[in-house]
């Protein structure tokens, strides 16, 4: 009897230990899980305003719902494990937000009784220390106290002090449910804000009267300008960089993300010189030296230093990435967007540059890009992601010569191609431009679309 009583014991001992192990197993595999997709490395979408619009325009929040399954399906099947949602798109939220007015894109619409809160210019919780100080330093030109503080009691934006404005609401936010759908299936997901560009001429008077933006657009002091028919915000202000970064701080907080992403709206290219000319005449009186390629490129510098400054601040854990054109030269001198600075000074986790190009593209071919990129972050821990146009495969470029211009039809695995050499050259990984490019293309591309995905797939999930 004893002998029976100890073997039960010997058993149930047994079966509790195993029980516990299977626990620890489950548990952590939850966090790594999504580690091991892919291999380590980083296979991503840019879900952008355009696939509101043609995917899903007019949608219910159940139906909306549903898509959002269907899409996070679709992702973890290919084997894709990151998306970049676009949060902003010109000074609007695609999102549920008070720093700035509801888009016109979200898939939904506008509530029509909701009201929202307004950021007026008072108080936030968020500052940029005392200002931004201006001085030569061995890299020349140099902004500085650009630090940000971030008030982390309630959520970024939360005006308790004022008025409750006239701002609609969103029927329902269309990130969030992604955000949530993404994580059933273990895929990362990051905001994707444009933070610079705002709304075209003729759609000024339609955003809310008491939207700061309108308001320095109205009052032409510089803060916001007009080129070539549309609204930007002028990085060389504190209280521009103050609005983006609230931005950044109510994404970081209220969503369950995993970073920031942005995008390469800086400076619009072809930009004369009397747009800022005020802001440059006075600090050259400061600083003879001065040229304006350097203060621009300095202006941008310090708003991706407070971007990944509030980013961190919120959690350090979440990341922080820019997607700029794929061609350095273009970057530095039409937009005044330097990314070997950013590298150099630790403000990125990651640079996304839009290797937009083919292998035999006579002006920029794939492969020698993807080196020029990796000389921009040597020395430094900022990982490299390959940006590829999947929005072209399956028709005709205008590249230069006759080979190149049918490359991308020609190739039913051409961002495959470029996935495998972008993993050769040591990259973090790559990035498709755009979610309906791959999985909603137009008839036309359809199979040509669904061939590059499963030559993309057979790499992506091996």
């Amino acid at each position: 009897m004893n002998k029976t009583k100890r073997n039960l014991s010997f058993i149930f001992i047994a079966l509790l230990a195993s029980a516990l192990l299977v626990m620890q197993f489950f548990t952590g595999c939850s966090s790594s899980q999504q580690e091991e997709r892919g291999g380590g490395k980083t296979y991503a979408v840019w879900f952008s305003y355009l696939e509101y619009e043609e995917l899903c325009s007019g949608m219910s929040k159940k139906e909306f719902t549903e898509f959002a399954k269907e899409c996070a399906a679709n992702l973890s099947k290919a084997g894709f494990n990151t998306i970049y949602i676009q949060a902003v798109a010109f000074t609007d939220a695609l999102y549920s937000s008070s720093v700035y007015p509801p888009s016109k894109h979200l898939p939904g619409g506008i509530a029509t009784s909701a009201k929202g809160s307004s950021p007026r210019e008072r108080d936030s919780g968020i500052h940029t220390g005392v200002g931004i100080g201006i001085g030569f330093g061995k890299g020349g030109w140099t902004r500085t106290g650009v630090e940000v503080s971030i008030g982390m009691e309630g959520r970024a934006g939360n005006y308790p002090e004022e008025e409750e404005s006239s701002w609609p609401k969103a029927s329902y936010d269309p990130l969030k449910i992604l955000v949530t759908q993404m994580k059933k299936k273990n895929i990362r997901t990051e905001a994707w804000i444009n933070p610079m560009r705002s709304v075209k001429e003729e759609q000024l008077e339609s955003l809310p009267d008491d939207f700061i933006v309108k308001t320095w657009a109205k009052q032409k002091k510089g803060r916001a300008f007009l080129h070539q028919g549309r609204w930007y915000l002028n990085p060389y202000y504190p209280e521009v960089l103050r609005l983006i970064t609230k931005c950044v701080s109510e994404l970081v907080q209220n969503y369950d993300i995993d970073g920031i992403h942005m995008d390469d709206y800086f400076y619009p290219s072809s930009l004369p010189e009397e747009i800022d000319a005020n802001e440059f005449e006075k600090e050259k009186q400061k600083h003879p030296k001065l040229t304006l390629k350097n203060f621009r490129t300095v202006n941008v510098d310090a708003m991706v230093k407070q971007i990944y400054a509030a980013v961190k601040k919120a959690n350090p854990e979440l990341t922080f990435g820019i997607s700029p054109s794929g061609n350095i030269q273009t970057c530095r001198n039409a937009m005044f967007a330097d990314p070997a600075h950013w590298a150099k000074q630790g403000t990125v986790d990651y640079l996304a540059p839009q290797i937009y190009w083919g292998f035999l593209h006579t002006a920029k071919p794939f492969e020698p890009t993807l080196n020029e990129w990796k000389q921009i972050t040597a020395g430094t821990n900022v990982k490299l992601i390959a940006g590829l146009a999947a929005y072209k495969v399956g028709s005709v470029q205008s590249a230069g010569n006759a080979d190149a211009d049918a490359e991308w039809q020609n190739s039913n695995r051409i961002l495959a191609d470029q996935t495998l050499a972008a993993i050769k050259a040591d990259y973090e990984g790559i990035s498709c431009f755009r979610y309906a490019s791959l999985f909603s293309p137009s008839p036309v591309n359809s199979s040509h679309a669904e061939k590059e995905l499963a030559a993309l797939e057979a790499i992506m999930k091996r």
